[in-house]
């Protein structure tokens, strides 16, 4: 107990088996059971809009609009302009810092692009009414970084 395991980079829709391995302070080792996990299937969280008017439909600086709808019951987007590509990390959390999900966390290319959230948590189960916040950390191949957070309202 007290012991959280997060596993990154799994493909959406795969079949996975898990064994965890455990020494005690003697250095006995205990082995657990084979464990079976199934991803769930990964939603289109960011997607491409249409050019805007900077340089050859690359947006001129890092923006992150406020989310609309907000409050919200079902889905809510942003929209995101990044000037150049680079990776991207975007979370939700509650008000107690704990995060909820993980939208996005991997590299991405320049442009406008629509983010969204369904209300969701990371085990795929609505979120309770209330307020959330979402964080955004952008860092440039330059290595600029941008951070922005924006307050998102579940209304359920």
């Amino acid at each position: 107990t007290g012991h959280r395991v997060e596993l990154n980079s799994l493909i959406p829709e795969t079949t996975y088996y898990l064994r965890i391995w455990n020494w005690d302070s003697h250095g006995d080792s205990q082995i657990s059971g084979v464990m079976l996990f199934r991803t769930l299937e990964s939603p289109p969280t960011i997607s491409n809009i249409g050019n805007g008017t900077g340089q050859n439909g690359v947006p001129e600086r890092f923006v992150l609009s406020q989310n609309y709808p907000n409050p919200f019951n079902s889905e809510t987007r942003m929209h995101l302009e990044l000037p150049s590509a680079g990776h991207l990390k975007v979370a939700i959390y509650n008000l107690s810092g704990r995060e909820v999900t993980r939208l996005y966390a991997n590299t991405i290319s320049a442009g406008y692009k629509i983010l969204s959230w369904d209300g969701k948590d990371m085990l795929g189960r609505d979120v309770c009414s209330g307020i959330y916040l979402l964080r955004i950390r952008y860092q440039t191949e330059s290595g600029a970084m941008e951070n922005a957070t924006k307050r998102l309202i579940v209304n359920r």
